[in-house]
């Protein structure tokens, strides 16, 4: 295991409530996964699972969340490529039932932007629906997986991948030109401890207003703030395979994207976002 992600240098960085019980790993199938068994085995609302590396890894939809543990021979497992990400997820159990579930994503969205502007002082955008964007590339992506009942959440698991220290030529083809890293754009690169207490710190506050109408609001005007593509006529893929192009306008108090489609507006719940420049 890397040095800073031993426990005891993790614990000393957190701040706030979220963080502890904590598990990190030097290698995991996915933290999500491991969250989920640990919630079901009675694990506490803000206990956090970190690893260095993730053999499988995923983002929306079935996709790979790659690592450089996973970007093929261009990982040697060398010291300047180990610590390259920030992988952890976090256990929830949240009480605003499957009506803020989708609001989990907005929240976490917008803790890390927060936390990683505060720290570097860059300027870090939203794509709806979970990706973090540094200079329209992608430099983190959330995934939030629930266990539900019928009309409850027994328990929501929300996983974030920060891109911190990978070098662009050790990335993998298919995230060249797309994703970027955070000493790709500053000369002040937190350690991963102390990102991962900023988020934390960031989420713990955004997270009440999850289940408070007037929270909520707010919460969707800060994303709002933060998006790299309202305003602006984007490609939008849905998971049957087609797509539409149209004028991205307003986030709906539920985190949906509403569309502007010549004059017809249309609610998104769940696609794929394509600027167009």
């Amino acid at each position: 295991m890397a040095a800073d992600l031993r426990p005891e240098v993790i614990e000393a960085a957190l701040r706030g409530r979220f963080g502890r019980p904590l598990r990190s790993f030097e290698s995991v199938g996915s933290t999500n996964d491991v969250a989920l068994d640990w919630a079901a085995a009675g694990a506490p609302e803000g206990a956090v699972v970190v690893a260095d590396h993730q053999t499988s890894g995923r983002g929306r939809r079935g996709r790979r969340w790659l690592d450089p543990d996973q970007a093929g021979s261009r990982f040697d497992g060398t010291a300047d490529q180990i610590g390259s990400l920030l992988m952890f997820s976090l256990i929830l159990r949240p009480s605003g039932g499957l009506a803020g579930l989708s609001l989990l994503t907005t929240a976490a969205g917008v803790a890390c932007a927060e936390a990683v502007e505060g720290l570097t002082g860059l300027d870090v955008k939203l794509k709806w629906p979970n990706d973090v964007m540094l200079d329209g590339r992608k430099l983190a992506g959330i995934l939030v997986e629930s266990r539900a009942g019928a009309d409850a959440v027994d328990v929501a698991v929300l996983g974030c991948g920060v891109n911190v220290d990978w070098a662009e030529d050790a990335m993998p083809d298919e995230l060249a030109g797309r994703a970027v890293s955070l000493s790709a754009r500053s000369s002040r690169v937190p350690t991963r401890p102390e990102l991962l207490a900023a988020v934390l710190v960031s989420f713990e506050h955004h997270y009440p207003r999850i289940a408070d109408r007037s929270g909520a609001e707010g919460l969707i005007r800060a994303a709002e703030a933060r998006s790299a593509i309202l305003g602006e006529v984007v490609a939008v893929r849905f998971p049957d395979g087609s797509s539409v192009r149209a004028l991205a306008r307003r986030l709906l108090p539920n985190g949906a994207l509403e569309l502007d489609c010549d004059g017809v507006a249309r609610v998104v719940e769940a696609a794929d976002i394509e600027q167009i420049r």
